[in-house]
């Protein structure tokens, strides 16, 4: 469960998952395709 996670490690999933939701709304693309978006993208980040 979430609950048992760390606050701050608990409050980065879920920042990240709504930030997913908001990107699948944006693009008008499925939470699939924001996945593999993110995946081919990876690579190139600095990050």
């Amino acid at each position: 469960m979430l609950r048992a996670l760390p606050e701050k490690v608990r409050a980065a999933f879920v920042m990240s998952q709504i930030r997913r939701l908001e990107i699948v709304t944006e693009l008008a693309v499925s939470e699939r395709m924001v996945k593999k978006y993110m995946a081919r993208a990876m690579p190139h980040s600095t990050a």
